[in-house]
């Protein structure tokens, strides 16, 4: 209900699913779109017994202390951009956040929204469509925010925040962040998120690290591409874009052309 009220009338028809517990908002997203249920759909847990980050990491999901939903869409758009929604969904996150504290948050690509230089929120986005006709069938954008959380594993300390101490409610956190990601993806192909992805990026312009034939190679990052791709320049000029994976940023002092692959 307090969800409800904060979305207002423009998504009235938006189903919305609230547990107490769930191994994954993603995997349980993803079997009730197997059983038929509709889209748009909105899930949140108070907590999740399995939660996932990218390449099968566990994602840290203590019982009531930060914001962990999932939304599910079938944006009219191509397999092959199913990409796009990670970046729209980091805009939406950073843009709802700053309207609600006023903090500026960044983007570290692809899929982490930055808070003064830790890992505040983190984005699991999972399509599927036909590759033959780069068809989207559905995506399930997973969405984790660290809202009230004080003390992490750790593993964590040091590299992750949230929003204590201040007083955040979740219920508005989650409309301010599912109306964005909705009307982002309402008119996907126009991408009209992407300037301020580019405008809130961490990398541009570091020097990042990343695996390539099971080996680390270094570039420097100039570009997000029209697909979301980072764009990274090598030591000879010339240049390449990622479609996925994981960049590493390395310290300023490491930024000479030496380190470039």
């Amino acid at each position: 209900a307090g969800i409800r009220a904060a979305l207002g009338d423009a998504y009235a028809d938006l189903t919305i699913r609230v547990y107490d517990a769930l191994d994954s908002t993603n995997q349980e997203a993803q079997r009730l779109l197997a059983a038929g249920a509709d889209c748009p759909l909105l899930l949140l847990s108070e907590e999740q017994t399995a939660g996932r980050g990218r390449r099968g990491r566990a994602f840290y999901s203590p019982a009531g202390e930060g914001l962990y939903m999932t939304l599910a869409l079938q944006p009219p758009a191509a397999l092959s951009q199913a990409t796009l929604l990670t970046a729209a969904a980091a805009v939406a996150v950073a843009q709802a956040v700053e309207a609600l504290t006023a903090l500026a948050c960044q983007i570290k690509w692809v899929n982490d929204v930055y808070l003064d230089g830790k890992k505040l929120c983190g984005i699991l986005t999972e399509a599927s469509g036909s590759f033959e006709a780069d068809a989207l069938s559905s995506v399930c954008a997973g969405i984790g925010v660290n809202v009230r959380t004080r003390d992490f594993p750790e593993e964590l300390a040091g590299r992750a925040c949230s929003l204590w101490p201040r007083a955040v409610s979740r219920n508005r956190l989650a409309a301010e962040i599912a109306v964005r990601l909705l009307n982002f993806a309402a008119d996907l192909g126009a991408r009209d998120f992407l300037e301020e992805y580019r405008r809130r990026s961490l990398v541009l312009g570091r020097t990042v690290a990343f695996m390539r034939g099971g080996e680390e190679r270094r570039a420097l990052a100039v570009g997000i591409g029209r697909d979301g791709q980072l764009l990274v320049r090598r030591a000879d000029g010339s240049e390449e874009a990622l479609n996925a994976g994981e960049v590493r940023i390395l310290p300023a002092g490491r930024n000479d052309h030496s380190t470039f692959w």
